[in-house]
């Protein structure tokens, strides 16, 4: 068996796209765009393509198991569980926060483990750089790996 690869949508003014997921209960693909500050929705049966827009730059949305549009969203210094209908172009509440507070930080990508555990990596600008998951029911526990490489497609 080969695998194929083929392109199967145009993003209109898609600058860096990135975090995929796919959802199987809705049959869908999420992802942000990093520069374009969005989290995208794509339906592959029906080719639809929808957007929602951020006042900061996003690097992953993971849907909540479970919560019908409720999203976890990585935004450079915090961490938002946030809830969006899959086709309004702003979220429409924010829940949650974590905020990281530390100057020159900046997280980048992430997934979930199969216990549910969110591990996402942070840069530390000219700093060591440490990987970091939130887990717990609450988001409220936290987990840290040390020294190791830039986090791409955890």
């Amino acid at each position: 068996m080969s695998i194929v690869v083929e392109k199967i949508a145009e993003i209109p003014n898609l600058m860096v796209g990135e975090g995929p997921h796919r959802d199987v209960r809705t049959q869908a693909l999420y992802f942000v765009d990093i520069i374009g500050k969005s989290v995208h929705k794509y339906v592959p049966a029906t080719g639809q393509h929808t957007k929602a827009t951020f006042d900061k730059a996003a690097s992953l949305v993971i849907p909540v198991k479970g919560q019908r549009d409720k999203f976890v969203v990585n935004q450079l210094d915090e961490i938002v569980v946030a809830f969006w209908d899959g086709h309004s172009e702003k979220l429409s509440k924010i829940e949650k926060s974590v905020d990281i507070n530390q100057p020159d930080t900046s997280l980048n990508d992430g997934k979930c483990d199969a216990m549910g555990r969110l591990w996402t990596g942070i840069f530390f600008c000219g700093r060591k750089i440490t990987s970091v998951g939130w887990g717990g029911a609450g988001l409220d526990v936290l987990y840290v790996t040390s020294a190791s490489v830039l986090s791409r497609g955890v």
